[in-house]
Order: C-alpha cells, then sequence, then structure tokens
C-alpha cells in the first residue's frame, strides 16, 4: 500500500518525492528505524546499496540525487507506520474476530488439497511479501532486500487431471509440472541466498507422517551399533594417526554433548554456534581428559 502523500523521505533537509518502488523500499526501513537492525552499520549499509539499486531502477529520484545514507531522515515514516500499530492496537476485540473470519474464508481454498483422491493440509502457501532480509546471528546480508517474487518466478506443481490454478491478472506461471516423484507443490527461487523454496503437505499430512516414521525407524537402529562405535572411537583416542584422534574427538563430542553434526558454512552464512572441522584443533581437550 503506498504512503500518504504527506509522508515523504527527507534527504539532506529536504522532503523528497520516490518512485513508487523506491518509496516502498524506504518504507521498510523507516518502519523499523527504532529497532537494533536498523541501528546495525551493515544492516544501514546493505539497505542502502540495495535501496539504490531500486532507485536507479525506476529512474532516479526527481527532487535529489540520494547518494548518502548518513543524508537520509526516515522520521516521517517512522512517524507513519507508529500510527498504523497504534491503530490496529486499538481495534476492538470483536473487529479483530471479525477481520480473522474474513481472512480464514479467503484463505480456505488454499489450506486443502487432494492426494490420490485424500484430502490432505498444504502447510505454508504463502509466498514472503517483500522487505529487507533480518537473518539469524551476525549474518552479512542482513539489511538486504527481499525482492517481491512474481507468478513469473513460481513453478506449479499439480495432477494432469488439476484445474490450474488462475494466475493473478495480467501474469502467468513460469511452469506448470505434473511431477508426482516429488512432494511439494509449488516452487521459486529467493534472491537474498538463492536458495529454492517450496510449498509443501503440513506435518499433519498422511505423506509427511509416512516420511517421518521412516526417518525415525532409521536412527532406532543405532541402537544395534552405538555400542561399537563407541568403542571405535574410544580406541582410536590413542592412535597414533592425528586423522584418526581427529575424528575420535569429534565423535566423542556428538556422542556425550548431543551435538548435531554439520558442515562447513560460507562467508555468507549467519555465523551461528558452529563446531567446524578445523576448529577441533582449537579444542584444548586432551586425549588424557577425554580419557578420565
Amino acid at each position: 500500500m503506498p504512503l500518504p502523500k504527506n509522508v515523504k523521505l527527507i534527504y539532506d533537509g529536504k522532503r523528497v518525492t520516490l518512485p513508487p518502488e523506491a518509496e516502498e523500499v524506504a518504507g521498510f526501513f523507516g518502519a523499523m528505524l527504532e529497532t537494533d537492525h536498523a541501528k546495525n552499520p551493515v544492516f544501514q549499509k546493505n539497505f542502502f546499496n540495495d535501496f539504490k539499486q531500486v532507485l536507479k531502477e525506476c529512474g532516479g529520484c526527481p527532487d535529489a540525487e540520494i547518494t548518502e545514507f548518513e543524508k537520509c531522515d526516515f522520521s516521517e515514516m517512522f512517524a507513519h507506520f507508529e500510527k498504523v500499530r497504534e491503530a490496529k492496537k486499538a481495534i476492538s476485540p470483536q473487529e479483530k474476530k471479525r477481520l480473522k473470519k474474513e481472512k480464514d474464508e479467503f484463505e480456505e481454498k488454499y489450506k486443502y488439497c487432494f492426494l490420490n483422491g485424500r484430502k490432505e493440509q498444504v502447510g505454508n502457501f504463502r509466498i514472503e511479501p517483500p522487505g529487507l532480509f533480518r537473518g539469524r546471528g551476525a549474518h552479512p546480508k542482513t539489511g538486504k532486500l527481499k525482492r517481491r517474487v512474481p507468478p513469473e518466478n513460481v513453478i506449479i506443481n499439480i495432477g494432469k487431471e488439476a484445474k490450474v490454478p488462475e494466475p493473478p491478472a495480467g501474469h502467468q506461471w513460469a511452469e506448470v509440472r505434473h511431477d508426482n516423484s516429488v512432494a511439494w507443490l509449488a516452487m521459486w527461487r529467493e534472491n537474498i541466498m538463492n536458495s529454492v523454496k517450496y510449498v509443501r503437505f503440513a506435518q499433519n499430512s498422511s505423506l509427511k507422517g509416512m516420511s517421518d516414521f521412516k526417518k525415525f525407524e532409521k536412527a532406532r537402529e543405532l541402537k544395534k551399533y552405538i555400542d561399537v562405535i563407541r568403542e571405535d572411537y574410544r580406541k582410536k583416542l590413542k592412535s597414533e594417526l592425528m586423522i584418526d584422534r581427529q575424528i575420535a574427538v569429534a565423535t566423542y563430542l556428538i556422542d556425550v554433548f548431543a551435538l548435531r553434526a554439520g558442515g562447513e558454512k560460507s562467508d555468507e552464512e549467519a555465523d551461528t554456534v558452529r563446531i567446524p572441522s578445523d576448529s577441533i584443533k582449537k579444542l584444548k581437550l586432551t586425549n588424557k581428559c577425554l580419557r578420565t
């Protein structure tokens, strides 16, 4: 929804009019102005780079050449969104129930599908709207613009006899597939991590239930081998080979501390808590203390 005409970005002390696409992006930041995210220099830098790119794509600002983040004042936008938030809080319980009922009725047709003749619940059928990426931990891409996903980027996967859902007016789907070897109903690629997102069946669907059943049945098999595994890594703690001792230490940590083993993270992923393979050397644990 466009901002009211009296709400502007102030640049270098001057109220400026932005193209609608750029105004939307500026509004994303304005709405977060008092949050810790918006005070993060990495967040600010990534946001402003993408904001300038959107400005460039839509012809720039007619009132000023926007080149410095420090000269941008988002206070009018922040004040507007604060009023919107307060108005939402002031809605009566009865009105909230009415709005929720309308929303549920509108979404009802998207919540279910038929799988082999059975009515199954669909998981998250919504495509995430545009906004500014937060990320977990000290994520290097925090603040970047999550762009709107048009229907032209969405692949639909349905049965051959099923009716193809109508795309929004003036648009068309990227592709319509009939692949019954996969368990997703729609897919698209997001622009932050360039990863593929899916619409899948809900957690309580029969398909998901069978998948989880097989996974846990596989996990139960571990009880047949755990004693052998423990005996093996305890022996390798005394091995003459460095690689064997490293594997033994890693296995010990996974076993005793119930750690979830994972791979290395790239520079573009969040710097969350992890134990990468090369950090085993840095752990101040000796074979002597592990054996005690």
